[in-house]
């Protein structure tokens, strides 16, 4: 899976729970927000995913993580997302539930 993450350059700690679970997985990933501005990154890269000129629908805030055509916005999302997709999650039948309190509490 090889995705971008894209937060605030200015409040990295936006990004970090993400980044986490990203580096645990072992995904493949680009950090927008690094990026300078000319490397098509940084606060332009994002001003563009939050005004939907990126083309796609509108994400809620940052963090934002765009897999493919999917962007999938908030921490607690993007956690329950990852985890799902990266074999974090617990293979319990009402695990779900406990994943998204955890991830809603952390935040």
């Amino acid at each position: 899976m090889s995705c971008d993450l894209y937060y605030w350059p200015q409040i990295q700690g936006r990004g970090e729970f993400v980044r986490l679970a990203l580096e645990a997985g072992g995904a493949a990933y680009r950090d927008v927000a690094c990026l300078p501005a000319r490397a098509d990154g940084g606060t332009p890269a994002l001003l563009r995913e939050l005004q939907g000129t990126a083309g796609a629908d509108l994400p809620f805030a940052p963090p934002i993580l765009k897999v493919g055509s999917e962007r999938i916005s908030q921490t607690a999302n993007i956690l329950n997302f990852l985890a799902a997709r990266l074999g974090r999650a617990a293979k319990r039948p009402n695990a779900l539930p406990t994943r998204c309190t955890l991830s809603s509490r952390i935040w």
